[in-house]
């Protein structure tokens, strides 16, 4: 039996893709959205805790497609005590260790 590396980082961007994909399909304003892709921004100091940036692109039902934009999430993802991945959105403190002001989550681009 193949030995699991203990530096796989693969059920952070796990957790987080489904974690936002169901956030979003339950969203009853959004008409679409597509997941472009999850980063590992970094862990927070002193803690067993991932900053993921998570990049969509969505439209919603007055849009239908016709216009889609790029809203940008950050979770904070972990194991609980029994093992289990679990997420939540990142704090403003949690997002500012990683993202610089300017490029935050309500910068304007």
């Amino acid at each position: 039996m193949a030995k699991k590396k203990t530096d796989d980082l693969s059920w952070i961007h796990r957790q987080a893709g489904m974690a936002i994909q169901f956030e979003y399909q339950d969203n009853p304003h959004v008409y679409s959205f597509e997941l472009d892709y999850t980063t590992i921004l970094g862990q927070v100091p002193e803690q067993e805790v991932w900053i993921v940036e998570c990049d969509l692109t969505v439209t919603d039902y007055a849009a239908q497609g016709e216009y889609w934009w790029p809203p940008e999430e950050y979770l904070a993802v972990y194991k609980q005590e029994n093992g289990t991945p679990f997420s939540r959105h990142a704090t403003d403190e949690e997002i500012a260790l990683f993202v610089a002001e300017s490029e935050g989550p309500d910068a304007t681009r």
